[in-house]
């Protein structure tokens, strides 16, 4: 007695030019097998595109590459034979389809590439000769012994990018990026390596002295919270290496501040931009704190979802001017001071200082 077999399905899509082997199921209690015969039949017109006996044991057919066609769809079916000639049934058709292995790349990270920052955003390129569409993506981060470091969540944005941050100046890592498509082509564009080397701006540091009388020792606490910024717009540049210059871009800071809790944040501009805004900071569950500059001032709008909004201003400011022409026509006014400025936010209350240090 021989039983109908079943095909393991689903079949995932697989490229026409291997070989493939299909696999299936069936009652041992039956007569032993000794053949079976694969069909396999286009979607499209019906038409029979293979049909083939093989003599085995085993529980699987296999078909040699170029067969069938890519970008196609087909509809498999088995039956199974005994040493008398005699056969089951078919199985129940199962779908799947041909599609030529996608290609997967970054088009700004190449093997040996020096990165000159902190963090790295590859922008990943996906191509499929069938137009089989991409569902989403994962990015793995590795360090030079391709040790596992970092996995980005599993995006389905479409943009194939994603930023690694807090990367080690003169360290070398390996990163790849893995597509999924819609029907569950998994492609991989390989370990790619690349260094790292860049700059680190000067920063000031707030520390406090504490005299610990009974052991002769003085305690150092240092309020400073290192975190690494990211390009969210345009360029930057780095400027003796001390200034970050955002006059052709703008960055962003996306861990380890808190704007609901108590704070206290310094910083150092020069040749401001009235009106346009210097800072914004952002809450995770709503609402933002943004500092612009105008009428000599420093103004700091807060609106959260937990109060009111309102704002401050610090005290009025003079900035030594210069004027830049071409002949007899002003054509821009420029303040060079150095400015710090400091906010400060205690149970929900803002405090602004600003000084003209230079």
């Amino acid at each position: 007695m021989l039983f109908s077999p079943t095909l393991i399905s689903p079949i995932l899509p697989f490229p026409s030019t291997i070989s493939h082997t299909f696999i299936f199921n069936v009652d041992s209690s039956g007569d032993q097998i000794t053949q079976n015969n694969l069909v396999i039949e286009n979607t499209l017109d019906n038409s029979v595109v293979y049909n083939q006996i093989v003599e085995s044991f085993q529980y699987s057919h296999s078909i040699d590459a170029n067969t069938l066609i890519n970008g196609t769809q087909y509809r498999a079916k088995i039956r199974v034979g005994n040493i008398n000639n005699e056969f089951s049934d078919f199985s129940d058709s199962v779908v799947f389809y041909c599609f030529s292995t996608p290609l997967v790349s970054m088009s700004n990270i190449t093997e040996g590439i020096v990165v000159n920052s902190s963090s790295v955003t590859p922008i990943g390129v996906f191509t499929q000769l069938e137009d089989e569409e991409l569902e989403s993506y994962r990015y793995y981060l590795y360090d030079s012994n391709l040790v596992l470091l970092s996995v980005s969540t599993e995006k389905f944005d479409g943009l194939l990018t994603h930023t690694f941050s807090g990367l080690k100046d003169n360290e070398s890592y390996n990163i790849e990026l893995k597509t999924y498509t819609v029907n569950s082509i998994t492609t991989s564009s390989g370990l790619i390596s690349f260094s790292v080397n860049y700059i680190s701006p000067k920063f000031y540091s707030a520390l406090e002295l504490e005299n610990i009388n009974d052991q002769a020792s003085i305690k150092i606490n240092s309020h400073i919270i290192d975190i690494i910024g990211q390009i969210n717009t345009g360029e930057i540049f780095y400027e003796d290496n001390e200034w970050v210059n955002l006059n052709s871009g703008s960055i962003y800071f996306d861990d380890g501040f808190n704007i609901e809790n108590n704070f206290t944040l310094r910083f150092w501009c020069k040749n401001i931009t009235k009106y346009e805004t210097l800072i914004e900071l952002i809450s995770t569950s709503g609402g933002n704190i943004v500092v612009k500059y105008f009428d000599n001032k420093f103004h700091v709008f807060k609106n959260l979802s937990t109060l009111n909004p309102y704002y401050i201003y610090s005290d009025e400011i003079i900035l030594s001017q210069y004027i830049l022409t071409i002949p007899g026509i002003i054509y821009k006014y420029r303040e060079d001071n150095t400015v710090c400025v400091q906010i400060q936010q205690y149970n929900n209350l803002l405090n602004i200082n600003c000084e003209v240090i230079a």
